[in-house]
Protein backbone atom coordinates (compact mmCIF):
# COMPACT_ATOMS: atom_id res chain seq x y z
CA UNK A 1 0.00 0.00 0.00
CA UNK A 2 1.51 3.15 -1.08
CA UNK A 3 0.93 6.10 1.11
CA UNK A 4 1.91 9.55 0.23
CA UNK A 5 2.45 12.36 2.57
CA UNK A 6 0.86 15.51 1.24
CA UNK A 7 3.24 18.37 0.88
CA UNK A 8 2.49 21.40 2.91
CA UNK A 9 1.47 24.36 0.88
CA UNK A 10 2.53 27.78 2.12
CA UNK A 11 1.25 31.01 0.76
CA UNK A 12 3.75 32.78 -1.41
CA UNK A 13 5.55 35.55 0.37
CA UNK A 14 4.32 38.96 -0.76
CA UNK A 15 6.70 40.73 -3.04
CA UNK A 16 8.27 43.76 -1.45
CA UNK A 17 7.70 46.92 -3.42
CA UNK A 18 10.82 47.96 -5.22
CA UNK A 19 12.52 50.90 -3.61
CA UNK A 20 12.33 53.83 -5.97
CA UNK A 21 14.60 56.12 -3.96
CA UNK A 22 17.56 55.85 -6.40
CA UNK A 23 15.30 56.71 -9.33
CA UNK A 24 13.84 59.64 -7.45
CA UNK A 25 17.33 60.86 -6.63
CA UNK A 26 18.40 60.49 -10.25
CA UNK A 27 15.36 62.41 -11.44
CA UNK A 28 15.93 65.17 -8.93
CA UNK A 29 19.57 65.28 -9.97
CA UNK A 30 18.67 65.75 -13.63
CA UNK A 31 16.28 68.55 -12.72
CA UNK A 32 18.99 70.18 -10.60
CA UNK A 33 21.47 69.92 -13.48
CA UNK A 34 18.99 71.51 -15.87
CA UNK A 35 18.39 74.40 -13.47
CA UNK A 36 22.16 74.77 -12.97
CA UNK A 37 22.76 74.84 -16.72
CA UNK A 38 20.17 77.60 -17.17
CA UNK A 39 21.67 79.53 -14.26
CA UNK A 40 25.18 79.20 -15.66
CA UNK A 41 24.02 80.31 -19.10
CA UNK A 42 22.51 83.36 -17.47
CA UNK A 43 25.73 84.09 -15.59
CA UNK A 44 27.97 83.73 -18.63
CA UNK A 45 25.81 86.14 -20.62
CA UNK A 46 25.21 88.56 -17.78
CA UNK A 47 25.72 92.28 -18.24
CA UNK A 48 28.58 94.24 -16.75
CA UNK A 49 28.84 97.69 -15.25
CA UNK A 50 32.22 98.70 -16.72
CA UNK A 51 32.08 102.31 -17.96
CA UNK A 52 31.75 102.63 -21.76
CA UNK A 53 31.69 98.82 -22.19
CA UNK A 54 29.64 97.39 -25.06
CA UNK A 55 27.87 94.97 -22.68
CA UNK A 56 26.94 97.62 -20.11
CA UNK A 57 23.20 98.53 -20.18
CA UNK A 58 23.60 101.42 -17.72
CA UNK A 59 23.67 105.08 -18.83
CA UNK A 60 27.48 105.10 -19.02
CA UNK A 61 27.63 101.92 -21.14
CA UNK A 62 27.36 101.39 -24.91
CA UNK A 63 25.01 98.42 -25.07
CA UNK A 64 22.39 100.32 -27.08
CA UNK A 65 24.88 100.87 -29.90
CA UNK A 66 26.00 97.23 -29.72
CA UNK A 67 22.41 95.99 -30.02
CA UNK A 68 21.82 98.06 -33.15
CA UNK A 69 25.03 96.67 -34.68
CA UNK A 70 23.93 93.16 -33.74
CA UNK A 71 20.61 93.61 -35.52
CA UNK A 72 22.53 94.71 -38.60
CA UNK A 73 24.37 91.38 -38.63
CA UNK A 74 27.59 92.45 -36.91
CA UNK A 75 29.05 89.71 -34.70
CA UNK A 76 30.35 91.23 -31.45
CA UNK A 77 32.86 89.54 -29.14
CA UNK A 78 35.28 90.74 -26.48
CA UNK A 79 39.03 90.13 -26.71
CA UNK A 80 40.39 89.39 -23.24
CA UNK A 81 44.15 89.43 -23.98
CA UNK A 82 46.69 89.56 -26.80
CA UNK A 83 46.35 85.76 -27.09
CA UNK A 84 42.87 86.32 -28.57
CA UNK A 85 44.16 88.50 -31.42
CA UNK A 86 43.86 87.12 -34.95
CA UNK A 87 44.98 88.84 -38.17
CA UNK A 88 41.87 89.85 -40.11
CA UNK A 89 41.05 92.64 -42.52
CA UNK A 90 37.28 92.15 -42.34
CA UNK A 91 36.86 93.11 -38.71
CA UNK A 92 36.81 96.18 -36.50
CA UNK A 93 38.58 96.31 -33.14
CA UNK A 94 37.07 98.86 -30.74
CA UNK A 95 39.35 99.85 -27.87
CA UNK A 96 37.69 101.13 -24.71
CA UNK A 97 40.00 102.73 -22.15
CA UNK A 98 42.90 102.61 -24.59
CA UNK A 99 45.04 104.70 -22.25
CA UNK A 100 45.67 101.53 -20.19
CA UNK A 101 47.54 99.87 -23.10
CA UNK A 102 51.29 100.26 -23.48
CA UNK A 103 53.06 100.81 -26.80
CA UNK A 104 53.77 97.10 -27.33
CA UNK A 105 50.16 96.05 -26.76
CA UNK A 106 48.88 98.78 -29.08
CA UNK A 107 51.38 97.74 -31.75
CA UNK A 108 50.16 94.14 -31.53
CA UNK A 109 46.58 95.30 -32.13
CA UNK A 110 47.59 97.50 -35.06
CA UNK A 111 49.53 94.62 -36.63
CA UNK A 112 46.33 92.60 -37.11
CA UNK A 113 45.46 94.76 -40.13
CA UNK A 114 41.97 95.38 -38.73
CA UNK A 115 39.95 98.57 -38.74
CA UNK A 116 40.75 100.20 -35.36
CA UNK A 117 38.47 102.46 -33.29
CA UNK A 118 39.89 104.23 -30.21
CA UNK A 119 37.31 105.84 -27.95
CA UNK A 120 39.43 107.93 -25.55
CA UNK A 121 42.10 109.51 -27.70
CA UNK A 122 42.46 112.64 -25.54
CA UNK A 123 44.42 110.61 -22.95
CA UNK A 124 45.96 107.90 -25.15
CA UNK A 125 49.69 108.28 -25.83
CA UNK A 126 50.42 104.87 -27.39
CA UNK A 127 49.29 106.16 -30.83
CA UNK A 128 51.47 109.28 -30.95
CA UNK A 129 53.03 108.31 -34.30
CA UNK A 130 49.54 108.56 -35.82
CA UNK A 131 47.26 110.54 -33.50
CA UNK A 132 48.11 112.52 -30.38
CA UNK A 133 46.11 114.33 -27.69
CA UNK A 134 45.49 118.04 -28.02
CA UNK A 135 44.47 120.57 -25.39
CA UNK A 136 41.12 121.89 -26.57
CA UNK A 137 37.57 120.87 -25.70
CA UNK A 138 35.08 120.34 -28.53
CA UNK A 139 31.71 121.86 -27.72
CA UNK A 140 28.38 120.36 -28.72
CA UNK A 141 27.30 121.01 -32.26
CA UNK A 142 30.81 121.53 -33.61
CA UNK A 143 31.05 121.84 -37.39
CA UNK A 144 32.25 118.91 -39.45
CA UNK A 145 34.84 120.84 -41.45
CA UNK A 146 36.30 117.76 -43.11
CA UNK A 147 35.67 115.43 -46.03
CA UNK A 148 35.33 112.19 -44.08
CA UNK A 149 32.10 110.46 -45.29
CA UNK A 150 31.32 109.04 -41.81
CA UNK A 151 31.55 112.45 -40.20
CA UNK A 152 29.54 114.05 -43.02
CA UNK A 153 26.68 111.60 -42.44
CA UNK A 154 26.70 112.44 -38.73
CA UNK A 155 26.64 116.22 -39.54
CA UNK A 156 26.74 117.33 -35.90
CA UNK A 157 27.63 115.56 -32.64
CA UNK A 158 27.75 116.25 -28.91
CA UNK A 159 30.62 117.68 -26.90
CA UNK A 160 33.94 115.92 -26.28
CA UNK A 161 35.89 116.02 -23.04
CA UNK A 162 39.15 116.71 -24.90
CA UNK A 163 40.50 116.78 -28.44
CA UNK A 164 43.00 115.03 -30.69
CA UNK A 165 45.07 115.89 -33.77
CA UNK A 166 46.78 113.84 -36.49
CA UNK A 167 50.50 113.47 -35.83
CA UNK A 168 53.00 115.14 -38.14
CA UNK A 169 53.30 113.11 -41.33
CA UNK A 170 50.24 110.96 -40.64
CA UNK A 171 47.86 110.51 -43.56
CA UNK A 172 44.47 111.64 -42.27
CA UNK A 173 42.23 114.49 -41.22
CA UNK A 174 40.29 115.77 -38.23
CA UNK A 175 36.60 116.58 -37.91
CA UNK A 176 34.49 118.60 -35.45
CA UNK A 177 37.17 121.20 -34.82
CA UNK A 178 37.65 123.34 -31.75
CA UNK A 179 40.49 125.82 -31.14
CA UNK A 180 42.77 124.67 -28.36
CA UNK A 181 44.66 126.69 -25.83
CA UNK A 182 47.98 126.38 -27.68
CA UNK A 183 46.53 127.76 -30.95
CA UNK A 184 46.66 124.32 -32.55
CA UNK A 185 43.38 123.01 -33.91
CA UNK A 186 42.03 120.10 -31.87
CA UNK A 187 39.34 117.77 -33.17
CA UNK A 188 36.69 115.56 -31.62
CA UNK A 189 37.23 112.90 -34.29
CA UNK A 190 40.35 112.01 -36.30
CA UNK A 191 40.65 109.35 -38.99
CA UNK A 192 44.07 108.26 -40.29
CA UNK A 193 45.39 105.50 -42.53
CA UNK A 194 47.85 102.94 -41.18
CA UNK A 195 49.11 100.66 -43.95
CA UNK A 196 45.89 99.24 -45.43
CA UNK A 197 43.72 99.82 -42.35
CA UNK A 198 41.77 102.80 -41.06
CA UNK A 199 42.18 104.11 -37.52
CA UNK A 200 39.32 106.17 -36.16
CA UNK A 201 39.97 108.05 -32.91
CA UNK A 202 37.32 109.79 -30.84
CA UNK A 203 38.61 112.33 -28.36
CA UNK A 204 36.31 110.91 -25.66
CA UNK A 205 33.58 108.24 -25.64
CA UNK A 206 30.70 110.05 -23.89
CA UNK A 207 28.77 110.81 -27.10
CA UNK A 208 28.28 107.05 -27.76
CA UNK A 209 26.91 106.05 -24.34
CA UNK A 210 23.39 104.76 -23.84
CA UNK A 211 22.48 108.14 -22.37
CA UNK A 212 23.73 110.25 -25.31
CA UNK A 213 23.66 107.99 -28.38
CA UNK A 214 20.24 109.23 -29.52
CA UNK A 215 21.26 112.90 -29.52
CA UNK A 216 22.29 114.83 -32.66
CA UNK A 217 24.37 112.63 -34.98
CA UNK A 218 26.10 110.66 -32.22
CA UNK A 219 24.64 107.28 -33.18
CA UNK A 220 25.37 107.85 -36.87
CA UNK A 221 29.02 108.50 -36.09
CA UNK A 222 29.27 105.43 -33.83
CA UNK A 223 27.55 103.10 -36.29
CA UNK A 224 29.69 104.46 -39.12
CA UNK A 225 33.02 103.75 -37.46
CA UNK A 226 32.01 100.41 -35.90
CA UNK A 227 29.66 98.85 -38.42
CA UNK A 228 31.73 98.71 -41.60
CA UNK A 229 32.73 95.03 -41.23
CA UNK A 230 30.71 91.93 -40.20
CA UNK A 231 32.95 91.21 -37.20
CA UNK A 232 33.44 93.57 -34.27
CA UNK A 233 35.95 92.73 -31.56
CA UNK A 234 36.27 95.03 -28.59
CA UNK A 235 38.97 95.46 -25.99
CA UNK A 236 38.52 96.80 -22.48
CA UNK A 237 41.96 98.28 -21.96
CA UNK A 238 42.45 97.82 -18.21
CA UNK A 239 41.56 94.11 -18.12
CA UNK A 240 43.17 93.40 -21.50
CA UNK A 241 46.50 94.91 -20.40
CA UNK A 242 46.49 92.94 -17.15
CA UNK A 243 45.60 89.63 -18.83
CA UNK A 244 48.19 90.17 -21.58
CA UNK A 245 50.94 90.60 -18.99
CA UNK A 246 50.02 87.35 -17.23
CA UNK A 247 51.37 83.95 -18.24
CA UNK A 248 49.21 81.89 -20.63
CA UNK A 249 46.59 79.76 -18.94
CA UNK A 250 44.09 77.16 -20.10
CA UNK A 251 41.55 78.72 -17.75
CA UNK A 252 38.44 80.28 -19.22
CA UNK A 253 35.43 81.57 -17.26
CA UNK A 254 33.11 78.69 -18.20
CA UNK A 255 35.64 76.05 -17.09
CA UNK A 256 34.89 76.59 -13.40
CA UNK A 257 31.18 76.10 -13.95
CA UNK A 258 31.84 73.05 -16.11
CA UNK A 259 33.90 71.49 -13.31
CA UNK A 260 31.19 72.28 -10.76
CA UNK A 261 28.53 70.69 -12.97
CA UNK A 262 30.67 67.59 -13.50
CA UNK A 263 31.31 67.23 -9.77
CA UNK A 264 27.61 67.62 -8.92
CA UNK A 265 26.73 65.06 -11.61
CA UNK A 266 29.15 62.50 -10.20
CA UNK A 267 27.93 63.03 -6.63
CA UNK A 268 24.28 62.71 -7.64
CA UNK A 269 24.97 59.57 -9.65
CA UNK A 270 26.87 58.08 -6.70
CA UNK A 271 24.01 58.96 -4.35
CA UNK A 272 21.48 57.34 -6.68
CA UNK A 273 23.44 54.18 -7.50
CA UNK A 274 25.64 53.67 -4.46
CA UNK A 275 24.96 51.35 -1.55
CA UNK A 276 23.80 52.71 1.77
CA UNK A 277 25.84 51.11 4.52
CA UNK A 278 24.43 53.05 7.45
CA UNK A 279 26.45 54.52 10.26
CA UNK A 280 29.97 53.38 11.04
CA UNK A 281 30.11 50.66 13.73
CA UNK A 282 33.24 50.10 15.82
CA UNK A 283 34.24 46.42 15.95
CA UNK A 284 37.17 44.49 17.33
CA UNK A 285 39.80 43.33 14.86
CA UNK A 286 39.40 39.64 13.98
CA UNK A 287 43.14 39.06 14.54
CA UNK A 288 45.79 40.55 16.76
CA UNK A 289 48.33 42.69 14.92
CA UNK A 290 51.61 42.91 16.80
CA UNK A 291 53.33 46.24 17.15
CA UNK A 292 56.48 44.93 15.47
CA UNK A 293 54.47 43.87 12.43
CA UNK A 294 52.90 47.34 12.20
CA UNK A 295 56.33 48.96 12.38
CA UNK A 296 57.75 46.68 9.68
CA UNK A 297 54.77 47.30 7.44
CA UNK A 298 55.04 51.03 7.90
CA UNK A 299 58.75 50.89 7.20
CA UNK A 300 58.17 48.95 3.97
CA UNK A 301 55.64 51.57 2.86
CA UNK A 302 58.12 54.37 3.54
CA UNK A 303 60.84 52.49 1.65
CA UNK A 304 58.60 51.73 -1.32
CA UNK A 305 57.45 55.35 -1.54
CA UNK A 306 61.01 56.60 -0.91
CA UNK A 307 59.54 58.90 1.73
CA UNK A 308 62.82 59.45 3.56
CA UNK A 309 61.81 62.77 5.07
CA UNK A 310 58.64 61.42 6.67
CA UNK A 311 60.45 58.32 7.95
CA UNK A 312 63.20 60.51 9.41
CA UNK A 313 60.65 62.70 11.13
CA UNK A 314 58.94 59.67 12.69
CA UNK A 315 62.22 58.13 13.90
CA UNK A 316 63.50 61.36 15.41
CA UNK A 317 60.20 62.10 17.11
CA UNK A 318 60.02 58.65 18.68
CA UNK A 319 63.63 58.79 19.89
CA UNK A 320 63.25 62.30 21.30
CA UNK A 321 60.05 61.39 23.12
CA UNK A 322 61.71 58.43 24.88
CA UNK A 323 64.90 60.33 25.69
CA UNK A 324 63.03 63.39 27.00
CA UNK A 325 61.09 61.19 29.40
CA UNK A 326 64.33 59.51 30.49
CA UNK A 327 66.02 62.89 31.04
CA UNK A 328 63.03 64.33 32.91
CA UNK A 329 62.35 67.00 30.31
CA UNK A 330 58.84 68.21 29.47
CA UNK A 331 57.51 67.26 25.98
CA UNK A 332 57.70 70.85 24.72
CA UNK A 333 61.27 71.55 25.83
CA UNK A 334 63.28 73.72 23.39
CA UNK A 335 65.70 71.97 21.04
CA UNK A 336 68.82 73.44 22.61
CA UNK A 337 67.69 72.38 26.11
CA UNK A 338 67.13 68.84 24.87
CA UNK A 339 70.51 68.51 23.11
CA UNK A 340 72.37 70.11 26.03
CA UNK A 341 70.83 67.74 28.58
CA UNK A 342 71.39 64.73 26.32
CA UNK A 343 75.06 65.68 25.76
CA UNK A 344 75.66 65.93 29.51
CA UNK A 345 73.92 62.60 30.08
CA UNK A 346 75.58 60.56 27.32
CA UNK A 347 78.89 62.35 26.89
CA UNK A 348 78.25 62.90 23.17
CA UNK A 349 79.12 66.19 21.53
CA UNK A 350 76.23 68.64 21.46
CA UNK A 351 76.91 69.60 17.84
CA UNK A 352 76.70 65.94 16.82
CA UNK A 353 73.37 65.59 18.60
CA UNK A 354 71.98 68.72 16.94
CA UNK A 355 72.84 67.31 13.52
CA UNK A 356 71.45 63.90 14.45
CA UNK A 357 68.08 65.18 15.65
CA UNK A 358 67.62 68.42 13.70
CA UNK A 359 69.89 68.19 10.65
CA UNK A 360 68.87 67.59 7.02
CA UNK A 361 66.89 64.45 6.26
CA UNK A 362 68.69 61.55 4.51
CA UNK A 363 68.14 61.16 0.80
CA UNK A 364 69.17 57.51 0.38
CA UNK A 365 68.32 54.23 2.10
CA UNK A 366 71.90 53.80 3.31
CA UNK A 367 71.88 57.23 4.95
CA UNK A 368 68.51 56.47 6.56
CA UNK A 369 69.87 53.19 7.96
CA UNK A 370 72.89 55.04 9.35
CA UNK A 371 70.60 57.62 11.02
CA UNK A 372 68.49 54.83 12.53
CA UNK A 373 71.61 53.11 13.88
CA UNK A 374 72.93 56.35 15.42
CA UNK A 375 69.60 57.10 17.09
CA UNK A 376 69.54 53.56 18.47
CA UNK A 377 73.10 53.93 19.82
CA UNK A 378 72.22 57.19 21.60
CA UNK A 379 69.24 55.55 23.26
CA UNK A 380 71.36 52.62 24.43
CA UNK A 381 73.99 55.03 25.72
CA UNK A 382 71.38 56.86 27.78
CA UNK A 383 70.25 53.54 29.32
CA UNK A 384 73.77 52.42 30.24
CA UNK A 385 74.40 55.66 32.07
Amino acid sequence: MNSSIPLAHYPAAPLKPRVTFPRVMLGLGLVALLISAVFIAFLTTSKTSRPFALDNPKPDGMMALAQVLNKRGVEIRELHSNRDLRPATNQTIVIVNASALNDEQMTEILSTGSNIVVLDGYKTYSLQDLVKPAYGIVDEGGKVECHNPIALRAKSVGSFRGSVVPSFGAKGEGCFASPSSNDEDGYGFVSVQHRDASIHVLASPEILTNENADQLGNAALGLGIMGKYPQLRWVYGTEYAQASNESPSIYFPQLMWLLILSTVSVLLFAAAKGRRFGRVVAEQMPVVIHAAESVRGRGRLYTKARSFEQATRALRHAARTQLSARLGLPPGAPDYVFTNALAQHTGAQERYLQDLFFGPSPTTERALHALTSNLDNIQHSSIRR
